[in-house]
């Protein structure tokens, strides 16, 4: 199965409330009703793996694509 990352930071003015729910009301929806993907989900960035700093993104989705 592949596997297919996508990286967000969200811009100036857009809350992480705002992605949210825009993530539960319309992205995971639309995604999860394609018939190509097998599994879908989207995970907020909280922090560093290994040091100090402000990580690079703000999320990070994980799409299953078994015939990509």
């Amino acid at each position: 199965m592949s596997a297919i990352i996508l990286k967000y930071r969200l811009k100036d003015g857009v809350s992480p409330a705002d992605f949210e729910t825009w993530v539960r009301t319309v992205d995971q929806p639309a995604m999860r009703g394609l018939s190509r993907v097998a599994a879908f989900d989207t995970f907020k960035v909280t922090g560093l793996l290994m040091g100090e700093g402000e990580p690079s993104v703000s999320y990070v989705e994980l799409f299953h694509v078994p015939d990509l």
